[in-house]
């Protein structure tokens, strides 16, 4: 797998990460272990490594290939759509990320009580990544959700 990546210089941070991550996600969520597991959480940076820009379209096919019993490949049934595992049981990090217009989508997406501050240190910047939550485009009340709330919830934090 990694000669797709590093042919390109897209094997790190810039595309390899996200794509493995979020894949690895996705086969989480298809696989029909949150089915088994329902209280499972799991923490996703770099705001959900692409799935929230995609939920709708995953929906639409997985609701699609479910009606026709698979289409081209096998899946197996599940008792909730993709994205209502995803809002469920994945907790998005704004690692890296520090953009106002995919943080909105994220929220959106994800669930405004699912979105929660972190840095991606080395890689990026921790000043810029606190002004960018600092400054962000949202509600008191989402960034507190982002800063602290969300955290305290799912780690039991007090």
């Amino acid at each position: 797998m990694l000669n797709q990546y590093s042919e390109y210089g897209l094997s790190g941070a810039i595309w390899g990460y996200a794509a493995e991550a979020g894949l690895h996600a996705m086969r989480l969520i298809l696989s029909g272990t949150l089915d088994r597991y329902p209280h499972l959480t799991f923490v996703l940076g770099h705001l959900g490594e692409g799935i929230p820009y995609y939920l709708a379209r995953i929906h639409n096919r997985h609701a699609y290939a479910s009606k026709i019993a698979g289409a081209a490949t096998a899946m197996r049934t599940l008792e909730h759509t993709p994205s209502e595992y995803f809002q469920r049981n994945f907790v998005i990090t704004t690692s890296g990320v520090d953009d106002p217009n995919a943080l909105e989508f994220a929220l959106g997406a994800g669930g405004e009580g699912n979105v929660m501050f972190a840095v991606d240190s080395p890689y990026e910047d921790t000043v810029a990544a606190v002004e960018f939550l600092k400054t962000a485009p949202v509600t008191d009340t989402q960034r507190a959700n982002i800063s602290h709330r969300t955290a305290e919830r799912v780690f039991g934090l007090h």
